[in-house]
């Protein structure tokens, strides 16, 4: 979804698999800056001309740092770039307070299988161009689940209200 070159903005306390994927393979072909996102200033001040998203974690993964979504959406959206959130446990409903967030990325490994004895995760997206580019990707790929890890997802989710002390 980034062509070469373009400028990528990420969350400078990300989890160390994430860090390591923008910092060793992605830096190859496009500029990385880490900030610190829970300060919106600094978001500001990274945006570039050829800046194509934001790249926020929040919380973070192990040190809990939080970001203001919507202030960083705003800002990315102002400067023409994708705001993207990952996030390693349960899926907030962002649309319900107001925030765009272009591409939300969960780890279905820990919070929604409630195991971690499957590994996966699931992409959501607004726009219809990045829905068809990602299915294009996961069908070159393979990049999905197996119905086994599937399987293990979905009986997660089962008691995901009771972990919440909520029932369906």
């Amino acid at each position: 979804m980034i062509k070469g070159g373009e400028h990528v903005i990420v969350s400078d306390n990300t989890y160390g698999g994430t860090f390591r994927l923008f910092d060793r393979s992605f830096e190859l072909w496009h500029p990385v800056q880490l900030r610190d996102t829970s300060d919106v200033h600094n978001v500001e001040a990274a945006i570039k001309d050829n800046t194509r998203m934001v790249f926020v974690e929040t919380p973070t993964n192990p040190v809990m740092i939080v970001t203001d979504l919507k202030a960083v959406s705003d800002v990315a959206h102002a400067g023409r770039a994708r705001s993207l959130r990952q996030h390693f446990h349960v899926a907030l409903p962002a649309k319900a307070f107001g925030i765009r967030v272009d591409i939300v990325v969960h780890s279905t490994t820990k919070f929604l299988n409630g195991h971690s004895d499957g590994v996966g995760g699931a992409v959501l997206l607004n726009n219809e161009d990045d829905a068809n580019w990602i299915q294009f990707v996961q069908n070159g790929a393979g990049a999905i689940l197996s119905p086994f890890d599937s399987w293990l997802v979905l009986r997660g989710t089962k008691t995901l209200g009771a972990a919440h002390g909520t029932t369906r």
